[in-house]
């Protein structure tokens, strides 16, 4: 079975008013976290299993110092696993119609302005609090949507920055044998779109 990629797609936006620096995106190897081929056998019977983590890179450039904030949105929900979790993100379909499983995304290694930084999270733009680097990032079109947008600074205060980074950690998880019922080869389509959203 041909299990591979799970995705993080860039799409830039802003708020409703004017701003005076714009930031880009990078991320690494394409957005791609790829699994490779995962062979049927190796997943389990009737229980999920878990994938090794993988790690995207995100790096930002600014045209000036800016605040801003980041999102994440489930593009596969209606093939999330566990969709009734807010942090978990869909891995697509197989041809039998099961879903495939589902990923969560934290982060690592903050940097701003080439030093080292804080994540912090927030509902409204308005509050913020330090959030640890274990802590599933909770996707953008979950109901309620609590604590949805993560952003660079320390002490609960959103930094402006020129440049920052972070590393995006997937883990993912599989299906048993059981929910899969596969036939044929099938393909993780995890897709997830990261908005700029300036403060």
């Amino acid at each position: 079975m041909k299990l591979n990629r799970a995705i993080v797609v860039l799409l830039l936006s802003s708020i409703a008013m004017p701003v005076v620096a714009q930031c880009n995106v990078v991320l690494g190897a394409g957005g791609a976290a790829d699994y490779g081929q995962i062979a049927y056998a190796t997943l389990e019977q009737a229980t999920e299993k878990k994938l090794a983590p993988r790690i995207v890179s995100a790096s930002f450039s600014c045209t000036g110092p800016t605040l801003f904030a980041i999102t994440l949105e489930d593009d596969r929900l209606a093939s999330n696993s566990k969709a009734g979790s807010p942090q978990t993100f869909g891995l697509g379909k197989a041809s039998s119609g099961a879903n495939i499983g589902h990923y969560i995304v934290t982060t690592s290694s903050p940097t701003i302005d080439g030093a080292a930084g804080s994540m912090l999270v927030s509902s409204d733009t308005t509050a913020w609090s330090n959030v640890g680097a274990s802590i599933a990032w909770v996707r953008k079109n979950s109901a309620p949507a609590v604590d949805i947008h993560r952003a660079f600074g320390a002490a609960g205060a959103v930094a402006a920055a020129n440049t920052a980074s972070v590393d995006l950690v997937i883990e993912a998880v599989i299906q048993g044998r059981d929910a899969l019922r596969l036939t044929e080869p099938a393909e993780l389509d995890g897709n997830a779109i990261l908005e700029i959203v300036y403060l």
